[in-house]
């Protein structure tokens, strides 16, 4: 038995000899890095991820339709993409972004306010609109194109409130991508429930939140908003990347640079008002 077990540690101490042998040779060969890789399995760091650099612009555009849930109607932002070694600012204040529904002849700008942020309270829209975006900044020129989804419907005596839970079903809608559930109460800031929902093709879309609290001041909506294809797959498909150990690639469904140029289309329920 002692004999058994002598030979099977000089076995296994020759083994280990041997393996470290072999890595000893990678490493000479192939560098220290790639030798623990294979050692691993795993890259240790992308490969070289500077030549996955491109300069240009980080755009973020949102167009509102309906009862909007905070005090801004439309929302625009621009940064530009620099490398790690740059120290310089990101956000950029001179960009010239211009806005036209498809089908009509005026252009309409957004203007900065600070900070990379961009507005004009004088656009209007409404659902099944499409608009055109361009930003254009040095040599960059960013474009998009979006339609805004149609007002989200609430299905007939779907619509159920208790003291613990809020229930109803959303009409299919070709149009709308995703939906966002708001609950608020009291205040805006203050005491609010989301759900996040994807609908499936040709079903209507079922909500259930849960409610924990009951309105102190009297102050109780309910907003379904729901957004457009390009934000959707934006929201979703940076979310869902997973990949150990890789490089992870910017994802954008502008063209000409990186971001987004999305719209939303919002309804409101006012409990206070009662509800069919």
């Amino acid at each position: 038995m002692f004999k058994f077990m002598s030979c099977s540690k000089q076995y296994l101490k020759g083994l280990e000899t041997k393996l470290l042998l072999i890595i000893l040779s990678i490493m000479m060969f192939a560098g220290c890095e790639k030798a623990l890789e294979i050692y691993i399995g795993l890259p240790l760091q992308p490969t070289n991820i500077n030549s996955e650099y491109k300069p240009g612009l980080n755009v973020f555009g949102m167009l509102k339709s309906g009862d909007i849930y905070d005090d801004q109607n439309h929302f625009f932002e621009v940064h530009k993409i620099i490398h790690i070694s740059d120290t310089s600012a990101i956000t950029v204040e001179n960009a010239r972004i211009a806005l036209q529904q498809r089908g009509r002849e005026n252009i309409l700008h957004v203007y900065h306010i600070g900070d990379g942020i961009y507005s004009n309270s004088n656009i209007y829209v409404n659902p099944g609109q499409t608009w055109d975006y361009s930003c254009v900044n040095d040599t960059f020129r960013v474009t998009s194109t979006t339609t805004l989804p149609y007002m989200p419907k609430i299905s007939a005596g779907s619509l159920n409130k208790t003291e613990n839970s809020i229930s109803f079903s959303i009409d299919n809608d070709t149009s709308a991508y995703m939906y966002d559930i708001y609950y608020i109460i009291d205040t805006v800031m203050e005491k609010n429930v989301i759900k996040r929902l994807i609908p499936e093709d040709q079903l209507n879309t079922k909500v259930c939140i849960d409610i924990t609290d009951s309105p102190k001041m009297g102050f109780e909506l309910l907003f379904v908003i729901a957004y457009d294809k390009n934000y959707e797959k934006y929201i979703s498909t940076s979310n869902r990347f997973f990949k150990p150990n890789a490089y992870r690639p910017r994802f954008t469904t502008v063209d000409g640079g990186y971001g987004c140029f999305g719209s939303c289309t919002s309804l409101m329920i006012d409990f206070n008002r009662g509800f069919k």
